[in-house]
């Protein structure tokens, strides 16, 4: 099983650590299972607009059955799309 991790990382000064403490509970609650962490792997990528990050997190979103809430989800607006995404694909959402 692949989890997507979703939560506030624009505004968000602790993003990194939120991110981390969201893999730790996922290993926690799920075991052993393959995570994509977009804080890690956005990283990675040129700087982009806001529009390119969540086309970019929707092809992740694609490769996984289950996303995984991070509590502050709701106070980010891309998050908030992801979640909704999430529901119109039927996966699997787990809430922090």
């Amino acid at each position: 099983m692949r989890v997507y991790i979703s939560g506030k990382i624009t505004g968000n000064e602790h993003f990194k650590t939120d991110f981390q403490r969201g893999e730790t509970e996922i290993i926690k609650r799920l075991g052993n299972v393959e995570i994509i962490n977009p804080a890690r792997v956005n990283a990675e990528l040129p700087p982009l607009t806001h529009e390119e990050y969540m086309r970019f997190s929707f092809m992740e979103m694609e490769l996984c059955e289950t996303v995984f809430m991070l509590k502050n989800w709701r106070e980010s607006c891309g998050a908030s799309q992801e979640h909704g995404y999430a529901i119109a694909k039927g996966m699997k959402i787990i809430y922090e």
